[in-house]
């Protein structure tokens, strides 16, 4: 596996106060970012968000794919997010509050918004809006390195350690660097 994580300590308050959350300036109209899907080793596919507009805290992402070896994007999906409200669904440290993005398919030329609020899981498995280490066991943040020496952490949720492991600093900071989905699938921040 290219990205691995070579070691994860349990994230104590006293080194790090606070997480990095993406903010509505993060979404700069052309930005992108790529992460490529394996299944075992072998390139699956490869999906891009694309930052389409930005008003206010309100982002337009669009988002494209390619499968296997193919190297041209086919749009497919377009989300409309209200990074406030993300971020306000993240401020308390122990109340979440729940929120939803519009989500809209690509029907025959035409972007036809999908009825009833969308979960927010296409935007929060790419994109942490929660600031909070967390030490508790039930809700614990843990830090690690993966393979390039970045340092990445987690968000674990009553011991669950399937999250995504977003980076911890640099210009990536509060992006997706990985996540498995199951033994064998997972994706990575490739570009």
């Amino acid at each position: 596996m290219f990205f691995a994580l070579l070691m994860s300590l349990s994230l104590q308050a006293a080194v790090i106060d606070r997480l990095p959350i993406v903010t509505a300036e993060t979404f700069v109209p052309g930005r992108s970012w790529v992460w490529t899907y394996y299944e075992d080793e072998t390139v699956y596919s490869t999906e891009k968000y694309t930052v389409l507009s930005r008003q206010g805290s309100v982002v337009r992402l669009e988002m494209a794919s390619h499968y296997g070896q193919e190297t041209e994007f086919k749009a497919h999906h377009r989300l409309e997010v209200d990074i406030a409200k993300c971020l306000d669904a993240h401020s308390r440290r122990h109340d979440y509050r729940g929120w939803s993005i519009k989500m809209f398919h690509l029907n025959a030329g035409r972007w036809e918004l999908i009825d009833n609020p969308q979960h927010t899981k296409p935007f929060e498995e790419k994109f942490n809006c929660d600031p909070h280490v967390r030490t508790e066991r039930a809700k614990a943040t843990v830090i690690g390195r993966d393979l390039r020496g970045n340092h990445v952490f987690q968000q674990r949720r009553y011991g669950v350690d399937k999250g995504t492991w977003f980076h911890l600093e640099g210009e990536e900071g509060g992006t997706a660097a990985y996540k498995r989905m199951g033994p064998t699938y997972h994706f990575e921040l490739t570009r």
